[in-house]
């Protein structure tokens, strides 16, 4: 009988090693892919990059080291080429998304995002690529709301303090009213730009730095992660200080925004009526795919999915985009671009921003 925990020790010895080593790299038909042993062998390596927010650098540079197709991962491998970018990504592509992507489903369901099969991401894109074509978009309605959006941005600026403005929260209050009123209308349009305190505190948990460790965990302890957070009473107190981010957690306010926002729409929608000069909101161009209106349509949890994972989207997007166009302005070596904006400002008279579809001022801008 003692021989019995010997040979269980050597038979956990003998399994840890092939799942270490002979399964990653030895067995695996990954083997052949250039990159380090280290991230071969155990996806905590790349964690690990990730955990100090350093992982794009490394991968970058293990491009540099590789070549454009290098290993990252037991399972996983990173591409940097063209070619791979059209196959993978482009137009009838046959890779689906993986199962990192259903982090991003809305109220238990799942969206034009999170899908993995290429059919059921095409269908539901179909269902709304109209909505974000380029001549729906530059139409007048759609357009006069971002510019009523770009003027009370303006007044915003101007009543700062000197004209001094802290972007990372008033690109957000920008982004998050576009967004909203696009989605939604006025049904879950916010006034956050004109400082509704209520839809400021929307975007807090967006701004929490512990976002990125609850990020982090629900990507590499996905299971673990969703325990901690289903604990409640005893347990739930005992797990409190071990949780990556605090609740309410990211998005916690904004989902529940979005959710009675969907369900102000579905009350209303047997009412709602629109002149030409009218924007059509997302939810109103997904109605006529709802359930009610034909076999086989979206649930109201479905539609309250997608437009939430829009609205999610459309604030950091929009914000973080027009933040690095403000970074990239002010690096010194772009000064010669500040000086061409500025000369373009200042010649603009008071009602000069662009008409819709139209650019007739800041050309020079618009080009580089």
């Amino acid at each position: 009988m003692a021989i019995l925990p010997i040979v269980a020790a050597v038979v956990a010895v003998v399994l840890f090693i092939k799942h270490i080593f002979l399964d990653p790299l030895i067995l695996s038909p990954l083997r052949h892919v250039p990159g380090p042993k280290s991230f071969a062998a155990t996806k905590w390596r790349l964690a690990y990059e990730d955990w100090k927010g350093t992982r794009t650098r490394t991968i970058f540079k293990l491009h540099q080291q590789y070549g454009p197709v290098v290993r990252i991962g037991p399972h996983e491998v990173s591409f940097n080429s063209l070619s791979a970018l059209r196959t993978i990504y482009g137009p009838g592509s046959r890779y689906g998304r993986t199962t990192f992507y259903r982090m991003f489903d809305v109220y238990g369901e799942q969206n034009l995002f999170t899908f993995h099969s290429p059919k059921e991401h095409g269908d539901r894109k179909k269902l709304l690529s109209h909505a974000y074509s380029k001549s729906v978009v530059l139409k007048p309605p759609t357009a006069k709301m971002v510019e009523r959006r770009v003027r009370q941005y303006l007044d915003l600026i101007e009543a700062e303090p000197e004209n001094v403005s802290e972007i990372f929260s008033t690109l957000h209050y920008y982004s998050l009213d576009n967004i909203t009123a696009f989605v939604y209308g006025k049904y879950g349009q916010t006034a956050a730009i004109r400082g509704s305190k209520i839809h400021r505190e929307l975007i807090a948990d967006i701004l929490h730095p512990s976002r990125r460790k609850l990020s982090w965990s629900i990507v590499h302890l996905k299971a673990l992660t969703q325990w901690l957070y289903r604990q409640s009473g005893l347990m739930g107190k005992l797990v409190k200080p071990v949780l990556p981010m605090q609740q309410p957690t990211t998005y916690t306010g904004i989902r529940g925004y979005a959710l009675r926002a969907f369900e102000a729409f579905r009350a209303d929608v047997e009412k709602i009526t629109h002149s030409e000069d009218e924007h059509v909101s997302i939810v109103e161009n997904l109605w006529q795919h709802h359930e009610s209106q034909k076999p086989g349509g979206l649930r109201d949890l479905q539609m309250a999915s997608e437009c939430a994972d829009h609205f999610l989207a459309g604030i950091d997007t929009t914000s973080d985009t027009l933040m690095f166009l403000v970074w990239a302005l002010s690096l010194p070596g772009n000064e010669k671009y500040q000086e061409k904006l500025r000369e373009e400002v200042m010649a603009i008279s008071g009602d000069g921003l662009n008409q819709w579809g139209d650019s007739t001022t800041l050309r020079s801008f618009a080009k580089h």
